[in-house]
């Protein structure tokens, strides 16, 4: 038999006591539970690092640092045929979290999407600029300029090659403007024209064959 704590019962330096003792997974679970609870968790003044956006196949993740965790967060949808392109960013409303300690947590929220996902943690851990945005496998499946709005601003940009990356690549960079960008995997062959990249002014131009090596 279990029983429920009145913790916002408590007197605000109790609660504040308690919250420090919670992990991140009970952060996210308390900050929806009222609006007076989310203002306790952002009281905590969580703040992230090393914020980065991974895009590809049936899946987003954004992945975070806070404190010394390193969190996943696994936005992915379900039922849609992987041919599929141009999908919108509001399908993707189931998310998992992965600490990389060997924990993990879902959630899925009727109504709740990427977009909310991420409204929501700004208001938590403070979320600005990404760090990077990371085209991986078969990225091309989402709506772009869905994608852009979504995680603009951010300092690099990279690819990853993959099938289908031809038809997409000038797609990205067109869209995604960056004075940092990687090529992995030999991705810079799958563009037409790749002298019109080279020739341009970059603070910083990467790229990696497909053993690894620059």
């Amino acid at each position: 038999m279990s029983s429920s704590f009145p913790l916002l019962n408590l007197p605000s330096e109790a609660i504040t006591l308690v919250l420090k003792s919670m992990d991140y997974r009970e952060f996210i679970t308390l900050s929806f539970l009222s609006k007076r609870a989310n203002f306790y968790v952002e009281s905590m003044n969580l703040r992230h690092r090393n914020l980065a956006a991974l895009i590809g196949n049936r899946y987003i993740r954004i992945s975070m640092f806070i404190g010394n965790k390193h969190m996943m967060w696994n936005f992915s949808l379900s039922n849609i045929p992987v041919e599929q392109t141009n999908i919108s960013l509001s399908l993707l409303d189931k998310v998992d979290l992965t600490e990389f300690d060997g924990t993990l947590a879902e959630w899925s929220m009727n109504g709740f999407n990427i977009r909310n996902w991420y409204t929501h943690f700004k208001t938590i851990f403070g979320l600005s600029t990404y760090a990077i945005v990371h085209f991986e496998d078969n990225a091309s499946m989402f709506e772009i300029g869905e994608v852009r709005s979504t995680f603009e601003p951010f300092d690099k940009l990279a690819i990853t090659r993959h099938p289908g990356l031809d038809d997409y690549l000038e797609s990205i960079l067109r869209n995604f403007q960056s004075k940092y960008i990687l090529f992995y995997n030999g991705s810079i062959d799958n563009l037409k024209q790749p002298q019109q990249v080279l020739i341009q002014n970059y603070d910083d131009l990467e790229i990696y064959s497909d053993m690894g090596t620059p």
